[in-house]
């Protein structure tokens, strides 16, 4: 999929999230070496929860651009099918693209519509759990031996097992990012070491955090004589969606009074702040601190 590039300078705030993927996905891909010499593989996939928006798809896109990666995205819209097994088809072709175009970041959006927490009290299996097992089978690489035996001959499956190890795409330049807002409604399978490797949870923005958005936010808007550290601390639980969203009507209340304005000022934000109200609330806050805390140490609001 073809996206506008973003640049981890083009993200305002989330210094510690930036480092750690940095870390953890960025060098590794960049520098192979490296870290096979100590062997410490590549984590096979990264989780960001978090409530809603609070740049967890702005991260995901910064990653692939950062690693030069092919970014691939998919949602349950897309993956989801009436037709029998063609929702599990599309988890496989999705994962045999992304090795093809390898080294690939695969973006699941909403993960927690995508995928079902298995219930142990029932007997059938529905579409979500299909869908789920599928998932689980690509991300431990299973699915690459299958596709390729699709594709050679029955005489080259019995003599050349060699021929299949080399010509096979590589699963470890292959990582899928997921979002969700529910973390707690993902199968436990999934969040397992040698899957999600890495859980980490995107708060809300802290004061300078919402400063540097702030500032990121504007630089190509023409601004006059704005004090930026005063509007942070009046948006107190504002989202990185929701301080885009105060910029956007300050531009809107600028031309409103004049269509020939030629600078967005300080009135024109205190004004847009009026009728501006945080999405997150302090008790989704508190929610999202306590499942943060089952994954390490939280980053917490400020």
């Amino acid at each position: 999929m073809k996206v506008k590039p973003v640049y981890w300078k083009d993200i305002g705030g989330m210094k510690e999230i930036k480092e750690r993927l940095q870390m953890c996905i960025e060098r590794p891909l960049r520098n192979p070496k490296i870290f096979k010499k100590v062997n410490l593989p590549c984590p096979r996939g990264i989780l960001l929860f978090g409530p809603p928006g609070c740049c967890k798809t702005t991260l995901a896109r910064g990653l692939a651009t950062a690693c030069d990666a092919n970014f691939f995205v998919a949602n349950p819209a897309q993956i989801y099918s009436a037709f029998v097994g063609e929702s599990e088809k599309n988890i496989t072709e999705l994962f045999y693209q992304a090795r093809l175009c390898a080294p690939s970041i695969i973006f699941l959006d909403e993960l927690d519509c995508l995928v079902v927490k298995r219930q142990f009290d029932t007997k059938s299996q529905g579409i979500g759990e299909k869908v789920l097992s599928t998932l689980l089978n690509e991300m431990d690489g299973f699915g690459t031996r299958t596709e390729f035996q699709k594709n050679l001959k029955w005489q080259t499956l019995l003599n050349c097992d060699e021929y299949l190890e080399e010509e096979m795409p590589q699963s470890d330049q292959v990582i899928v990012v997921a979002a969700t807002n529910r973390p707690d409604l993902i199968d436990d399978a999934l969040l397992r070491p040698g899957r999600f490797d890495v859980v980490l949870y995107v708060p809300a923005p802290n004061f300078e955090e919402r400063e540097s958005i702030l500032h990121a936010l504007t630089s190509k808007m023409p601004i006059s004589k704005v004090d930026f550290r005063k509007l942070a601390e009046e948006t107190q639980l504002f989202s990185g969606a929701d301080l885009k969203n105060l910029c956007n009507k300050a531009a809107m209340n600028a031309l409103r009074k004049n269509m020939n304005a030629e600078f967005i000022t300080e009135e024109n934000f205190e004004e847009a702040l009026k009728n501006s109200q945080p999405s997150i609330t302090r008790k989704q806050v508190d929610k999202y601190e306590r499942l943060a805390s089952k994954y390490g140490p939280v980053i917490t609001q400020r």
